[in-house]
């Protein structure tokens, strides 16, 4: 078993996690360490809380498995009236939840061959606390996030010596940032955005490994579809918009004075296809 440090290369798919890699030489581990019989074994659990600011959590976690299949869900939640720190001592326009649910599915039909399926989603949603000027402005800006994940990797031992590992993944994030409906509530400015990132990608490698000398080679393919696109324009007339001490020009007076956004920029980048030689 080894461990390896966040960020590691690119050959975990660029996750920034703490990863543990642990592969037997005959392909699965010893019916002792499981401890698992050929009938599934089934386990959960329920937790529910209420705290401060009126904020409700509650989680599951669902386990069953076998000597050749099992499954890992886990899922949770949160509610709540102070989402994010707030300006004032008391919180106005702070309200907020985010749920997330993760699903491993591992299928094993034989002692050399093993599939595993990884599932994950999240949401986020909550309204960007005010001050209390702003909120006598009536100002409603609010941030929506959502993002998923789907991993499947297959390893195969082929001899004691050589092990051949694949998987694909295709992971979105997309976030959206959404002004008042009146966007001269927007104090001192208003903004809107909208932006997507997609990765996707398949890679493989073949281990040697013999005594203590072990060679590995591999391939990935991987896209990274961007899209990205905003809006802003300042509300307030008297908004110092200088800049280094500098006074305003003519022009951001005038743009002071306008109450539509007046900057809007896009940007959307093509696929992004990388492909990393054999290593050793």
């Amino acid at each position: 078993m080894f461990a390896f440090p966040a960020a590691y290369e690119f050959e975990w798919g660029q996750v920034g996690e703490r990863l543990v890699w642990a592969d037997a030489v005959a392909g699965s581990l010893p019916e002792a360490e499981f401890a698992i019989e050929d009938n599934a074994e089934k386990s959960g659990t329920v937790s529910i809380g209420y705290g401060s600011f009126d904020t409700p959590t509650a989680s599951i976690t669902f386990a069953s498995g076998s000597k050749t299949l099992g499954n890992f869900l886990a899922s949770d939640g949160l509610n709540s009236h102070r989402f994010l720190d707030t300006p004032e001592f008391d919180p106005v326009h702070a309200r907020g939840n985010a749920a997330s649910v993760f699903d491993r599915l591992d299928w094993q039909p034989s002692d050399a061959t093993a599939f595993h399926l990884n599932l994950s989603a999240a949401h986020s949603w909550f309204q960007v606390p005010n001050t209390y000027d702003q909120q006598s402005a009536a100002q409603d800006q609010r941030q929506h996030m959502t993002s998923f994940n789907v991993g499947l990797a297959f390893s195969r031992v082929l001899s004691p010596s050589f092990l051949l590992t694949a998987n694909s993944w295709v992971r979105q994030d997309r976030v959206e940032y959404f002004p008042s409906a009146n966007l001269v509530s927007d104090q001192p400015a208003t903004l809107s955005q909208s932006r997507r990132l997609t990765s996707t990608g398949m890679r493989g490698d073949l281990t040697y490994s013999r005594g203590r000398h072990s060679v590995k080679g591999g391939i990935q393919f991987q896209a990274t579809p961007l899209s990205e696109f905003f809006t802003t324009g300042l509300t307030n007339p008297g908004f110092n918009f200088s800049l280094r001490g500098r006074k305003r020009s003519s022009r951001s007076k005038s743009l002071a004075h306008r109450s539509e956004p007046m900057h809007r920029y896009g940007v959307r980048a093509k696929h992004f296809v990388s492909a990393s030689p054999f290593a050793v």
